[in-house]
């Protein structure tokens, strides 16, 4: 009895057993089946993403596409490619490489990096696209998942970068300034052929203070600070001067410009470096103002004054002397028109000169007019007259010295005048040598214009003669015969 009282006991307790193993059981199916449901849900969220296209195939056909596979394949329900093959939509050229592909998927399980097919779209638009696969099992048959991207505009503006860089290369290929293009990050992303010669042939992808820094062809002083911290700032390029020693040891004198390169958001992701050698524009230069330092020294020792005229006739530039003659300041004279500082008429003789230099091209003779100073004194001046031409050969002004000769006419006037007064009196002194009109009673003589005068007076006016009085022995006798009796005085004496 004890003993079939324990075989139930046991069969009760094995049942009890049974009974919560099919509990735990049906509680983990439970969570199973939970779990393969938040599994879908998530596959299924993931495929339904809206920027890259899914679809499973078996052999050529179609078992699942996602709407975003359906909408870059130009449809909206992703069920019209569902049995469908993968022919339809693959393009020609593709389809021997993508079966090629698709068996080394099943053959090896193993997932297939990216690589780029072409799709034809619905509305028969070719399409690039990005494409990766996988095998995997889908419904308990071997099935490939393929995971697609439209990159058909990804690959045109790639192509018109491609075109534009090679563009570049050919247009800087004859360039002797140094190119490089710079990431954000300092890398060479592209450098022309000077760049190369420069820095040489390695410096693509290098830092680009290592390229200027620490190659033959270096910075002194080095370029610090970076100048892209500042173009990143006011967004605007930025100018410096350097000297560059090159790899032959020689200084050049290089002006360098940093420029910022936008994207389609305005936001900088690159940066053009350019170095352009100015050296012998520089030596041009330090030749010039040697040359232009000479010339102002000469024309500020002259006395005369050196001037510079538009076409107008305003001043455009003069020296010291030439304020000292008009008695002007540099500030006064700076723009002044002649008419300012001459009447009408010696104006229009001016410009008459002028306009002939213009207008013959060829330099005019000295010429004297008069000006009137800022204190009222009329002064008259010499001036040689030349054109001044732009770099085309264009008239654009007038160049000239003006001499003071005020002093100089004065004295020629006064002597003009004592010339004349000579002249005059000698020709008064010879009509003494002519015949005179004499009064026969009282010897009066007839000038020229009618009058009856002495004739030591007409003689006097007429010659530089002079008279003292006295009497002759015959008049003396006349008029004093008595007194000259009585004095015994004899006839010969």
């Amino acid at each position: 009895m004890n003993d079939e009282n324990k075989t139930k006991k046991q069969l009760i307790d094995e049942l009890a057993a049974m009974r919560q193993r099919v509990v735990e059981i049906e509680i983990n199916h439970k969570r199973a089946e939970e779990a393969l449901r938040e599994s879908e849900e998530r596959y299924r969220q993931l495929v339904e993403q809206p920027f890259d296209g899914v679809f499973v195939r078996s052999q050529d056909k179609i078992l699942f596409m996602n709407k975003a596979g359906a909408r870059i394949l130009g449809v909206e329900d992703p069920s019209q490619f569902v049995g469908k093959s993968v022919l339809d939509f693959l393009h020609p050229d593709y389809r021997e490489f993508v079966r090629k592909r698709v068996q080394e998927v099943y053959e090896t399980g193993k997932f297939v990096p990216l690589v780029e097919e072409k799709y034809v779209r619905l509305d028969e638009k070719v399409i690039d696209v990005e494409v990766a696969a996988t095998a995997f099992t889908y419904g308990g048959a071997p099935a490939v998942q393929v995971i697609f991207r439209d990159i058909t505009e990804r690959k045109r503006v790639e192509q018109e970068l491609r075109k534009s860089r090679e563009m570049l290369e050919n247009i800087t290929q004859g360039i002797s300034d140094i190119i490089l293009l710079i990431s954000k990050d300092f890398r060479i992303l592209w450098a022309n052929k000077a760049a190369l010669e420069a820095y040489g042939s390695e410096i693509v992808g290098d830092c680009c203070y290592k390229a200027t820094h620490q190659s033959e062809y270096r910075c002194e002083p080095p370029l610090d600070p970076c100048p892209i911290p500042e173009l990143e700032r006011t967004r605007k390029p930025v100018l410096m001067h350097h000297i560059h020693i090159d790899k032959h040891g020689n200084k050049r004198h290089v002006e360098v410009g940093t420029y910022p390169v936008m994207d389609e958001k305005g936001e900088i992701f690159q940066f053009i470096h350019v170095c352009k050698d100015v050296t012998e524009r520089k030596r041009a230069e330090e030749a010039l103002q040697e040359s232009e330092e000479r010339y102002r020294s000469i024309l500020d020792n002259i006395e005369d004054g050196y001037f510079e005229v538009d076409l107008a006739g305003n001043f455009t530039f003069f020296n010291d002397s030439l304020c000292k003659i008009m008695g002007y300041s540099r500030a006064e004279m700076m723009g002044m028109n002649n008419r300012y500082y001459m009447d009408k008429e010696t104006s229009k003789k001016v410009y008459q000169a002028f306009n002939r230099v213009y207008t013959t091209g060829k330099a005019n003779i000295a010429f004297d007019y008069k000006i009137i100073g800022k204190d009222g004194a009329e002064k008259v001046l010499e001036s040689p007259v030349s054109l001044i031409r732009n770099a085309d050969g264009v008239g654009i002004g007038f160049r000239g010295i003006a001499r003071n000769i005020t002093e100089r006419k004065r004295a020629e006037a006064e002597r003009e005048q004592l010339v004349r007064d000579l002249q005059k009196a000698l020709a008064e002194v010879k009509t003494l040598k002519g015949f005179f009109p004499i009064c026969a009673s009282c010897k009066k003589i007839r000038d020229d214009k009618g009058y009856w005068t002495q004739i030591e007076a007409y003689i006097r006016d007429h010659s530089e003669a002079e008279f003292s009085h006295g009497i002759c022995p015959e008049c003396m006798k006349k008029l004093y015969g008595n007194f000259f009796a009585e004095e015994g005085i004899s006839k010969k004496e």
